[in-house]
């Protein structure tokens, strides 16, 4: 892989120097027209032989990078038919068990859910507006809303809390 890349760069950079080489001899034509030692040749026909090589060595570097292409795809290796092929891995344990959910679990859940984040004694009673979070018992709420007045869920500024009855 790092042969191919190495022979891809050396295709741009020359071809990008031929590139170069052409512009600058049809930008600096009349520099190379009084020079003494051009005297014998046309700038014409300098051009036209640059122009020429160029072309000459893209397509030279087109078929070198086609043929370097079939040969990465020749030389894969694929598995042959012949081949044993390795059966697929097995579990080494056993399945877990799947425990449906009793209903003291479910309880429980409701419990956790309904209690107070702060202090996870009480039931929460109180929401706070703003928010919109109901999170606290009443006298959680009331410690919060005579100190920093920050949503214990969210951090938002607290405006006001009002007590929450559940139906």
């Amino acid at each position: 892989m790092q042969n191919s890349k190495v022979s891809i760069t050396t295709i741009v950079f020359c071809t990008m120097t031929g590139f170069c080489l052409m512009v600058s001899v049809s930008i600096y034509g009349d520099n190379y027209r009084e020079s003494h030692w051009l005297d014998d040749h046309h700038l014409s026909s300098s051009f036209v032989v640059v122009l020429i090589a160029f072309f000459l060595y893209a397509v030279v570097a087109v078929i070198l990078l086609v043929t370097e292409c079939q040969d990465r795809q020749s030389s894969r290796v694929y598995p042959s038919s012949n081949e044993t092929r390795q059966a697929p891995l097995q579990p080494s344990a056993p399945p877990l068990s799947v425990i449906p959910p009793t209903s003291a679990t479910n309880q429980n859940i409701a419990t956790d859910q309904n209690e107070c984040i702060v202090c996870m004694e009480r039931p929460k009673q109180t929401i706070f507006l703003d928010c919109g979070h109901i999170a606290c018992c009443d006298t959680c709420s009331n410690i919060l809303m005579s100190s920093d007045r920050k949503c214990p869920t969210c951090r938002q500024f607290i405006r006001e809390s009002r007590h929450y009855y559940n139906a």
